[in-house]
């Protein structure tokens, strides 16, 4: 079975998480994945089981290893 989202090139994900937050109401539900290779944190827009946009955050900064919602 095809994967339901991918990267070409890849962007090597190491780690992510869903935004439940309250400070920022237009990224709820996204989902936050790290980019080693990539060198960024690519937000992903989804529409149930379908990633229907992406933005990349942080471009070139750091090869991003964890991804982790804070308490606040």
């Amino acid at each position: 079975e095809q994967p339901l989202y991918y990267w070409d090139p890849v962007i090597a994900p190491s780690g992510m998480t869903f935004y439940t937050g309250s400070l920022f109401p237009a990224w709820q539900g996204s989902l936050f994945v790290g980019a080693l290779a990539g060198k960024h944190i690519a937000r992903l827009t989804l529409d149930g089981r379908r990633v229907v946009g992406e933005e990349r955050l942080l471009v070139d900064r750091a090869r991003i290893r964890d991804v982790r919602q804070g308490p606040d």
